[in-house]
Protein backbone atom coordinates (compact mmCIF):
# COMPACT_ATOMS: atom_id res chain seq x y z
CA UNK A 1 0.00 0.00 0.00
CA UNK A 2 1.58 3.59 -1.00
CA UNK A 3 1.30 6.77 1.04
CA UNK A 4 -1.21 8.20 -0.86
CA UNK A 5 -3.60 5.22 -0.56
CA UNK A 6 -2.67 4.89 2.92
CA UNK A 7 -3.18 8.66 3.73
CA UNK A 8 -7.04 8.63 1.76
CA UNK A 9 -8.12 6.10 3.88
CA UNK A 10 -7.26 7.38 7.40
CA UNK A 11 -9.23 10.58 5.46
CA UNK A 12 -12.30 8.55 4.91
CA UNK A 13 -11.80 6.97 8.33
CA UNK A 14 -11.68 10.72 10.10
CA UNK A 15 -14.44 11.05 8.11
CA UNK A 16 -16.93 8.79 9.38
CA UNK A 17 -15.94 8.69 12.88
CA UNK A 18 -17.07 12.54 12.71
CA UNK A 19 -20.44 11.35 11.17
CA UNK A 20 -20.99 9.04 13.72
CA UNK A 21 -20.08 11.69 16.29
CA UNK A 22 -22.58 14.55 14.92
CA UNK A 23 -25.19 11.65 14.64
CA UNK A 24 -24.57 11.36 18.45
CA UNK A 25 -24.83 14.55 19.03
CA UNK A 26 -27.55 15.46 16.97
CA UNK A 27 -29.61 12.69 18.72
CA UNK A 28 -28.69 13.70 22.78
CA UNK A 29 -31.49 16.33 22.39
CA UNK A 30 -34.48 13.73 22.11
CA UNK A 31 -32.62 11.01 24.39
CA UNK A 32 -32.59 14.32 26.68
CA UNK A 33 -36.23 14.94 25.89
CA UNK A 34 -37.58 11.38 26.42
CA UNK A 35 -34.91 10.66 29.36
CA UNK A 36 -37.75 11.88 32.00
CA UNK A 37 -40.39 9.28 30.69
CA UNK A 38 -37.84 6.39 30.38
CA UNK A 39 -36.87 7.41 33.90
CA UNK A 40 -40.06 7.33 35.43
CA UNK A 41 -41.17 3.98 33.50
CA UNK A 42 -38.29 2.55 35.13
CA UNK A 43 -39.27 3.76 38.84
CA UNK A 44 -42.60 2.65 38.40
CA UNK A 45 -41.43 -0.88 37.28
CA UNK A 46 -39.05 -1.25 39.92
CA UNK A 47 -41.05 0.35 43.11
CA UNK A 48 -43.48 -2.86 41.67
CA UNK A 49 -40.73 -5.07 41.75
CA UNK A 50 -40.11 -3.80 45.62
CA UNK A 51 -43.71 -4.06 46.39
CA UNK A 52 -44.14 -7.38 45.29
CA UNK A 53 -41.37 -8.95 46.67
CA UNK A 54 -40.29 -6.46 49.70
CA UNK A 55 -43.65 -6.66 51.20
CA UNK A 56 -46.67 -4.52 51.41
CA UNK A 57 -46.28 -0.75 52.23
CA UNK A 58 -45.50 2.30 49.99
CA UNK A 59 -42.54 2.03 48.36
CA UNK A 60 -40.34 5.45 48.09
CA UNK A 61 -37.47 6.87 46.21
CA UNK A 62 -34.86 9.42 47.58
CA UNK A 63 -32.57 12.01 46.52
CA UNK A 64 -29.08 13.28 48.51
CA UNK A 65 -28.10 15.73 46.27
CA UNK A 66 -29.90 18.91 44.91
CA UNK A 67 -28.01 17.61 41.09
CA UNK A 68 -28.98 14.19 41.49
CA UNK A 69 -32.14 13.92 39.25
CA UNK A 70 -30.69 16.15 36.73
CA UNK A 71 -27.63 14.48 36.45
CA UNK A 72 -29.49 11.23 36.12
CA UNK A 73 -31.39 12.09 33.58
CA UNK A 74 -28.16 13.19 31.77
CA UNK A 75 -26.66 10.26 31.57
CA UNK A 76 -30.23 8.27 30.57
CA UNK A 77 -30.39 10.93 27.55
CA UNK A 78 -26.77 9.97 26.40
CA UNK A 79 -27.32 6.14 26.93
CA UNK A 80 -30.20 6.72 24.88
CA UNK A 81 -29.06 8.77 21.73
CA UNK A 82 -26.02 5.89 21.98
CA UNK A 83 -28.37 2.77 21.95
CA UNK A 84 -30.59 4.24 19.12
CA UNK A 85 -28.56 5.28 16.90
CA UNK A 86 -26.49 2.57 16.36
CA UNK A 87 -28.44 1.64 13.33
CA UNK A 88 -27.10 5.15 11.97
CA UNK A 89 -23.78 4.02 13.37
CA UNK A 90 -23.47 0.66 11.33
CA UNK A 91 -24.89 2.44 8.14
CA UNK A 92 -21.59 4.33 8.02
CA UNK A 93 -19.32 2.14 9.25
CA UNK A 94 -21.44 -0.21 6.29
CA UNK A 95 -20.36 2.27 3.65
CA UNK A 96 -16.31 2.50 5.02
CA UNK A 97 -16.22 -0.95 5.23
CA UNK A 98 -18.41 -2.41 2.12
CA UNK A 99 -16.06 -1.76 -1.13
CA UNK A 100 -13.06 -4.21 0.89
CA UNK A 101 -15.43 -6.93 1.64
CA UNK A 102 -16.26 -10.09 -0.69
CA UNK A 103 -19.97 -10.88 -0.31
CA UNK A 104 -19.31 -13.73 2.06
CA UNK A 105 -17.88 -11.54 4.39
CA UNK A 106 -20.92 -8.86 3.91
CA UNK A 107 -23.68 -11.43 4.28
CA UNK A 108 -21.34 -12.70 7.57
CA UNK A 109 -21.23 -8.78 8.24
CA UNK A 110 -24.61 -7.95 8.43
CA UNK A 111 -26.21 -11.06 10.08
CA UNK A 112 -23.32 -10.96 13.15
CA UNK A 113 -24.87 -7.05 13.87
CA UNK A 114 -28.38 -8.12 13.26
CA UNK A 115 -27.73 -10.64 15.87
CA UNK A 116 -25.62 -8.57 18.41
CA UNK A 117 -28.61 -5.90 18.47
CA UNK A 118 -30.84 -8.82 19.41
CA UNK A 119 -28.99 -10.46 21.51
CA UNK A 120 -27.79 -7.01 23.57
CA UNK A 121 -31.59 -6.04 23.50
CA UNK A 122 -32.96 -9.74 24.62
CA UNK A 123 -30.16 -9.39 27.50
CA UNK A 124 -31.19 -6.19 28.90
CA UNK A 125 -34.60 -7.14 29.07
CA UNK A 126 -33.46 -10.22 30.60
CA UNK A 127 -31.60 -8.49 33.24
CA UNK A 128 -34.19 -6.04 34.36
CA UNK A 129 -37.12 -8.04 34.13
CA UNK A 130 -36.05 -11.44 35.05
CA UNK A 131 -32.80 -10.70 37.31
CA UNK A 132 -33.86 -7.42 38.89
CA UNK A 133 -36.99 -8.83 40.90
CA UNK A 134 -34.81 -11.17 42.13
CA UNK A 135 -32.25 -9.41 43.29
CA UNK A 136 -34.64 -7.46 45.14
CA UNK A 137 -35.91 -10.73 46.67
CA UNK A 138 -32.78 -11.76 47.97
CA UNK A 139 -31.79 -8.15 49.25
CA UNK A 140 -34.90 -7.47 50.74
CA UNK A 141 -34.69 -10.89 52.72
CA UNK A 142 -31.41 -9.86 54.48
CA UNK A 143 -33.53 -7.03 56.33
CA UNK A 144 -34.71 -7.57 59.72
CA UNK A 145 -37.45 -6.71 61.85
CA UNK A 146 -37.55 -2.73 62.59
CA UNK A 147 -35.20 -2.07 59.68
CA UNK A 148 -36.72 0.53 57.16
CA UNK A 149 -35.16 0.77 53.65
CA UNK A 150 -34.36 4.18 52.61
CA UNK A 151 -33.19 3.44 48.77
CA UNK A 152 -31.24 6.22 46.84
CA UNK A 153 -33.24 7.56 43.60
CA UNK A 154 -30.01 7.07 41.90
CA UNK A 155 -28.29 4.31 43.02
CA UNK A 156 -31.90 2.16 42.37
CA UNK A 157 -31.86 3.28 39.01
CA UNK A 158 -28.43 3.18 38.39
CA UNK A 159 -28.41 -0.30 39.95
CA UNK A 160 -31.13 -1.30 37.05
CA UNK A 161 -29.29 0.14 34.32
CA UNK A 162 -25.71 -1.67 34.75
CA UNK A 163 -27.82 -5.24 35.61
CA UNK A 164 -29.39 -4.48 31.90
CA UNK A 165 -26.28 -3.41 30.07
CA UNK A 166 -23.90 -6.08 31.86
CA UNK A 167 -26.80 -8.60 30.41
CA UNK A 168 -26.78 -6.94 27.23
CA UNK A 169 -23.00 -7.31 26.97
CA UNK A 170 -22.04 -10.27 27.94
CA UNK A 171 -24.78 -11.83 25.68
CA UNK A 172 -22.60 -10.77 23.15
CA UNK A 173 -19.75 -12.78 24.19
CA UNK A 174 -20.57 -15.94 22.58
CA UNK A 175 -21.47 -13.93 19.24
CA UNK A 176 -18.02 -12.96 19.29
CA UNK A 177 -16.75 -16.38 19.65
CA UNK A 178 -18.66 -17.30 16.62
CA UNK A 179 -17.83 -15.12 14.24
CA UNK A 180 -14.00 -15.50 15.15
CA UNK A 181 -14.30 -18.82 14.37
CA UNK A 182 -16.34 -18.43 11.58
CA UNK A 183 -13.41 -16.13 10.00
CA UNK A 184 -10.51 -18.43 11.72
CA UNK A 185 -8.98 -16.64 13.78
CA UNK A 186 -9.95 -19.36 16.52
CA UNK A 187 -10.67 -23.36 15.66
CA UNK A 188 -13.91 -24.27 16.58
CA UNK A 189 -12.39 -27.52 18.00
CA UNK A 190 -10.24 -25.12 20.08
CA UNK A 191 -13.42 -23.76 21.88
CA UNK A 192 -14.45 -27.53 22.75
CA UNK A 193 -11.52 -28.37 24.32
CA UNK A 194 -11.21 -25.52 25.93
CA UNK A 195 -14.28 -25.73 27.97
CA UNK A 196 -12.78 -25.33 31.19
CA UNK A 197 -11.12 -22.15 30.29
CA UNK A 198 -14.03 -20.06 28.56
CA UNK A 199 -16.11 -21.06 31.54
CA UNK A 200 -13.36 -19.29 34.23
CA UNK A 201 -13.42 -16.16 31.50
CA UNK A 202 -17.20 -15.87 31.87
CA UNK A 203 -17.38 -16.25 35.60
CA UNK A 204 -14.74 -13.50 36.12
CA UNK A 205 -16.84 -11.68 33.56
CA UNK A 206 -19.41 -11.61 35.54
CA UNK A 207 -18.07 -10.82 38.58
CA UNK A 208 -16.70 -7.82 36.88
CA UNK A 209 -20.03 -6.51 35.51
CA UNK A 210 -22.22 -7.14 37.89
CA UNK A 211 -22.70 -5.77 41.86
CA UNK A 212 -20.79 -8.01 44.32
CA UNK A 213 -23.04 -10.35 45.10
CA UNK A 214 -23.53 -14.21 44.43
CA UNK A 215 -26.73 -14.21 42.84
CA UNK A 216 -26.37 -11.76 40.16
CA UNK A 217 -23.33 -13.71 39.10
CA UNK A 218 -24.34 -16.55 38.36
CA UNK A 219 -27.31 -15.56 37.25
CA UNK A 220 -25.28 -13.69 34.66
CA UNK A 221 -22.67 -16.49 34.00
CA UNK A 222 -25.33 -19.47 32.96
CA UNK A 223 -27.32 -18.27 30.45
CA UNK A 224 -24.02 -16.92 28.88
CA UNK A 225 -22.51 -20.64 29.51
CA UNK A 226 -25.50 -21.77 27.97
CA UNK A 227 -25.43 -19.49 25.10
CA UNK A 228 -22.01 -20.63 24.76
CA UNK A 229 -22.84 -24.32 24.64
CA UNK A 230 -25.74 -23.25 21.57
CA UNK A 231 -22.88 -21.13 19.77
CA UNK A 232 -21.01 -24.51 19.47
CA UNK A 233 -23.45 -26.49 18.14
CA UNK A 234 -24.55 -23.55 15.43
CA UNK A 235 -21.02 -23.29 14.46
CA UNK A 236 -20.49 -27.15 14.00
CA UNK A 237 -23.29 -26.75 11.72
CA UNK A 238 -23.00 -23.62 9.45
CA UNK A 239 -18.74 -23.76 9.74
CA UNK A 240 -17.35 -25.49 7.36
CA UNK A 241 -14.13 -27.84 8.24
CA UNK A 242 -11.01 -27.24 6.51
CA UNK A 243 -10.53 -29.14 3.90
CA UNK A 244 -7.80 -31.66 4.19
CA UNK A 245 -4.25 -31.39 2.40
CA UNK A 246 -5.02 -34.57 0.05
CA UNK A 247 -3.27 -33.45 -3.47
CA UNK A 248 -2.39 -30.27 -2.39
CA UNK A 249 -0.05 -31.58 -0.30
CA UNK A 250 1.40 -33.90 -2.60
CA UNK A 251 1.80 -30.86 -5.40
CA UNK A 252 3.63 -28.52 -2.74
CA UNK A 253 5.72 -31.42 -1.77
CA UNK A 254 6.65 -31.89 -5.51
CA UNK A 255 7.40 -28.69 -6.58
CA UNK A 256 9.16 -27.48 -3.29
CA UNK A 257 13.35 -27.38 -4.09
CA UNK A 258 12.25 -27.23 -7.68
CA UNK A 259 15.95 -25.88 -8.04
CA UNK A 260 17.75 -28.54 -6.60
CA UNK A 261 15.31 -31.56 -7.83
CA UNK A 262 14.13 -30.72 -11.29
CA UNK A 263 13.31 -33.95 -13.52
CA UNK A 264 12.41 -33.22 -16.71
CA UNK A 265 9.66 -34.69 -17.91
CA UNK A 266 9.42 -38.13 -20.61
CA UNK A 267 6.83 -39.52 -22.43
CA UNK A 268 6.91 -43.57 -22.49
CA UNK A 269 8.32 -43.64 -25.65
CA UNK A 270 10.92 -41.45 -24.77
CA UNK A 271 11.81 -43.90 -21.59
CA UNK A 272 11.81 -47.08 -23.76
CA UNK A 273 14.21 -45.76 -26.15
CA UNK A 274 17.96 -46.53 -26.16
CA UNK A 275 20.11 -43.78 -25.07
CA UNK A 276 21.87 -41.72 -27.57
CA UNK A 277 25.68 -40.67 -26.83
CA UNK A 278 25.08 -37.69 -28.79
CA UNK A 279 21.68 -36.55 -27.14
CA UNK A 280 21.04 -33.40 -24.97
CA UNK A 281 20.80 -33.82 -21.98
CA UNK A 282 17.63 -31.50 -20.63
CA UNK A 283 18.67 -31.74 -16.85
CA UNK A 284 22.77 -30.96 -17.71
CA UNK A 285 21.29 -27.99 -19.43
CA UNK A 286 18.57 -26.85 -16.78
CA UNK A 287 21.11 -27.12 -14.04
CA UNK A 288 24.02 -25.21 -15.81
CA UNK A 289 21.11 -22.47 -17.03
CA UNK A 290 19.92 -22.29 -13.26
CA UNK A 291 23.59 -21.82 -12.10
CA UNK A 292 24.38 -18.72 -14.79
CA UNK A 293 21.04 -17.11 -13.61
CA UNK A 294 21.60 -17.53 -9.83
CA UNK A 295 24.98 -16.31 -10.12
CA UNK A 296 25.42 -12.08 -8.97
CA UNK A 297 25.70 -9.69 -11.70
CA UNK A 298 28.96 -8.82 -12.82
CA UNK A 299 29.17 -6.16 -15.50
CA UNK A 300 31.79 -7.00 -18.19
CA UNK A 301 34.47 -5.04 -19.61
CA UNK A 302 33.77 -3.83 -22.79
CA UNK A 303 36.11 -5.35 -25.58
CA UNK A 304 38.21 -3.00 -28.37
CA UNK A 305 39.10 -4.00 -31.56
CA UNK A 306 42.61 -4.05 -32.10
CA UNK A 307 43.44 -0.65 -34.38
CA UNK A 308 46.57 -1.03 -36.48
CA UNK A 309 49.92 -0.15 -35.76
CA UNK A 310 52.34 3.03 -37.29
CA UNK A 311 53.82 2.24 -40.45
CA UNK A 312 57.20 0.46 -40.15
CA UNK A 313 56.19 -1.76 -37.24
CA UNK A 314 54.77 -5.10 -36.93
CA UNK A 315 51.53 -6.14 -38.03
CA UNK A 316 51.14 -2.89 -39.89
CA UNK A 317 47.82 -3.75 -42.48
CA UNK A 318 48.68 -1.93 -45.30
CA UNK A 319 45.13 -2.65 -47.10
CA UNK A 320 43.50 -1.57 -44.24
Amino acid sequence: MSAESFLSHIEALRKMLLEVLVIFLILLLPGWFVAGDVLSFLQDAAAAIARKHGGEGSFELYYFSPLEPFMLELKTGSILALAAGVPLYFWRGWHFLAPALYKREKRMLLAGCTSAWLLFALGCAIGFFGVMPLLVKFSYGFARDGLMPMIGYGNFLELAMIIALAFGLMFEFPLILLIAAAVGIIKLDTLKKQRPLVLVVVLVLAAVLTPPDVISQMLLAIPTWMLFELMLLIGSLIIKPPAEDGAGGQVADTFSDTQEHYVPHQSKSQTNQPSDPTAVNNEEVYVHANTFLNQPYRRRRKRHKPTAQRPGKKGYNYHA
